[in-house]
């Protein structure tokens, strides 16, 4: 979301300095005494002369900006994944890792234990105060093997102990060809 976010705000600013220059270049040549090339300003002022807050197209108009800037307001509202953890646990100073780091190299962990496969590894919460879900192919008392290859690794990142992990496996479905 936050690449959107970008590319519309770079969009928009573009659009704003273009009709900012636009409307420099039209003031320019009214107070030069002559008409503006591209704006037809003087079609605009009599339409909204006799325009009133009953037309319908005022009604429309307002419905759809209000529908666009409450799905804005919403879309920014919705929580997001953190780019980056607080990692370091209680020994050491907190640092900051990507959370895309965590879980690859946790997945990779979950993956190393022989029979778990298509380790997905998901991290949530706030930056400060996260939990990390693994979900994995393999047999259930495969769990605790897998609980301690994560730990191990989250231990290697320098995590608190207190992260959640959370790990669920599903047992493989076996097919004989």
């Amino acid at each position: 979301m936050r690449r959107v976010n970008r590319i519309a705000s770079g969009v928009l600013g573009v659009l704003l300095i273009a009709a900012g220059l636009l409307a420099v270049l039209e003031m320019l040549l009214i107070v030069a005494g002559r008409p503006p090339w591209w704006l037809p300003l003087q079609r605009w002022y009599d339409t909204l002369g006799v325009t009133t807050l009953g037309d319908r197209g005022v009604l429309v108009t307002a419905v759809v900006v209000a529908l666009v800037g409450l799905g804005i307001l919403v879309a920014e509202l919705l929580p997001r994944r953190p780019d980056r953890v607080l990692a370091g646990g209680e020994s050491g100073a907190p640092w900051w890792v990507s959370r895309r780091s965590v879980q690859r190299r946790t997945a990779i962990a979950a993956g190393l234990v022989s029979g778990v496969e298509r380790a997905h590894v998901d991290v949530r919460g706030r930056p400060q105060s996260w939990r990390l879900r693994l979900r994995a192919d393999g047999e259930p008392g495969q769990r605790d093997d897998v609980q301690r290859a994560v730990r191990g690794e989250l231990d290697r990142l320098n995590v608190a102990p207190g992260t959640a992990v959370d790990v669920v496996l599903h047992t493989p479905n076996r097919r004989v060809a």
